[in-house]
């Protein structure tokens, strides 16, 4: 959302318009500053991109490999053990 925030703030600060209701980039050649409005997405996903980033930097607790183990463990251990297919017996 932050990312939306900054591109919508962009966009209104610079004074683009947009004659189509709808259409995102494919509507490009209908916007008013139309380098202005690609560079305010280009800043919004910029800012998207670096909260991602920070965000997944957080690692409370365990390690990914760690649960990854764990749950293999506990998937291996509720498992029944694999049956090999045999002919079926006639007569």
């Amino acid at each position: 959302m932050a990312g939306s925030a900054v591109t919508g703030g962009l966009s209104m600060a610079f004074g683009c318009t947009s004659r189509a209701p709808h259409g995102g980039i494919w509507v490009v050649g209908l916007i008013g500053k139309p380098f202005l409005w690609i560079l305010s997405i280009a800043a919004g996903v910029l800012v998207s991109a670096i909260v991602v980033v920070v965000a997944k930097s957080f690692k409370p607790g365990e390690s990914d490999e760690q649960i990854a183990a764990e749950i293999e463990a506990g998937a291996a251990a509720e498992l029944p053990a694999p049956r090999t297919a045999t002919p079926a017996r006639t007569g």
